[in-house]
């Protein structure tokens, strides 16, 4: 019997950022654009807010890979609040145009980040975890939900009173 090695924790972290990716793809691809334009998702966020916020955190995650947490990068939350207003009239296939390729390079950039990146426990784990996979997961609960409950309430009633 041949022993195989574990993967590379990379590789695990790598997998583990496509498969929420993926699934927040699945919500998205349901939804009109009416409905990501819809403010309410998050606060006054509509989707297509969330998309923004979601693009911006990935691109300040670029950044800290590109000078390896070397230098300061700026206040999420503002920057998020600036990015939100100055893309207020983009079309919502710009949007995800602009999040599809700003994933596709921060998927290369983390494939040529150091092992040191992915160690469990390190700032920079946590910054990569914290703009991939629980960021993913955390506004496609969101998603789901609003949806959820904006169909329940427009879903016509049995009930013939």
């Amino acid at each position: 019997m041949q022993k195989t090695d574990p993967p590379e924790v990379s590789t695990l972290v790598l997998a583990a950022i496509d498969d929420s990716w993926r699934d927040l793809q699945r919500t998205l691809s349901a939804l009109t654009a009416r409905e990501m334009e819809t403010p309410g998702v998050r606060g006054e966020w509509s989707i297509r807010d969330i998309i923004v916020h979601l693009t911006t955190r990935e691109t300040l995650l670029l950044i800290e890979i590109a000078t390896e947490g070397q230098t300061e990068t700026p206040d999420p939350d503002a920057l998020t609040r600036r990015e939100v207003d100055v893309k207020a009239g983009a079309p919502v296939r710009e949007i995800m145009a602009e999040f599809e390729e700003t994933h596709r390079v921060l998927k290369e950039a983390l494939g040529k980040a150091p092992k040191s990146s992915f160690v469990f426990g390190t700032p920079m784990r946590l910054r990569i975890d914290e703009a991939t996979v629980l960021h993913y997961q955390e506004h496609n609960v969101h998603i789901r939900s609003w949806l959820r409950n904006r169909r329940s309430q427009s879903a016509p009633t049995d009930d013939p009173s």
